[in-house]
């Protein structure tokens, strides 16, 4: 049986959302590798009826969840964004972390970039967290478009500082009753956050990547041997963090 769904694509249709929170449905939570071997999940929300696609990376390319940052004098490692977003919609949806998920063999219908249509694809679904109902704190972000320097069949996606749009991105997932993974396993009686989040984010808020971006670019300038290049993939092997498929 061939599923479809459908995907927002923001080339003069349905403009993005303003920063707020919103009810939402799980339509679909794929595993998928990134060319360079990061490891995400694939998100599609029905948001009252409108499709929200986001990929969230839970691994870097080393397969590695956590970054190190200096803290008081030493190194320490901190969980990724992305990982910690992941296991949130994880633990709200089923009661167990991102790891512990199990996936199964689908086959849907979805957008490609290279082909610019819908096309059949085998994927591996996180099918316990479909048809999960969540609530999403969700930001209006700025960023750049992107651009490929490789080929069809090998792409490497970089941004195109030419080129700036609007877009929205998951900041915060709580359940279908606002509390977040860590109240539910603190077993608060009431949810707090979610109210915060709601006063320190209002609507009129735009979260802009590109600022982060430019220092990041003009710190690389600095540095011996100019710019810093876009990685390429290589062939090297891979090893997914999910040990147990369906």
């Amino acid at each position: 049986n061939m599923e479809e769904v459908k995907d927002t694509i923001f080339k003069g249709g349905k403009e993005p959302l303003p920063t707020g929170l919103y009810p939402a449905t799980v339509e679909l939570a794929i595993l998928k590798e990134s060319t360079h071997g990061a490891i995400g999940v694939e998100l599609h929300l029905d948001i009252d009826g409108r499709n929200h696609r986001e990929d969230i990376y839970l691994t870097n390319r080393k397969g590695e969840t956590f970054y190190v940052r200096e803290k008081d004098g030493e190194d320490v490692n901190f969980p990724l964004p992305g990982y910690v977003t992941t296991n949130d919609l994880a633990i709200l949806t089923t009661g167990y972390s991102i790891e512990d998920q199990d996936t199964e063999k689908k086959t849907v219908e979805l957008w490609d970039k290279e082909a610019d249509d819908k096309i059949p694809k085998e994927v591996d679904m996180l099918e316990d967290i479909r048809g999960k109902k969540i609530i999403v704190g969700m930001f209006l972000d700025n960023d750049y478009g992107t651009k490929n320097i490789g080929t069809p069949t090998a792409p490497n996606w970089v941004d195109d500082t030419t080129k700036e749009y609007k877009l929205n991105s998951i900041n915060k997932i709580f359940n279908e009753d606002g509390f977040t993974s860590g109240e539910l396993i603190n077993e608060m009686e009431e949810p707090s956050f979610i109210e915060e989040w709601r006063e320190s984010y209002t609507a009129d808020y735009i979260n802009d990547k590109t600022v982060a971006k430019k220092r990041k670019a003009e710190k690389a300038a600095k540095k011996p041997g100019g710019a810093a290049k876009p990685a390429l993939g290589g062939n090297k092997p891979k090893t997914s963090m999910f040990s147990k498929k369906k």
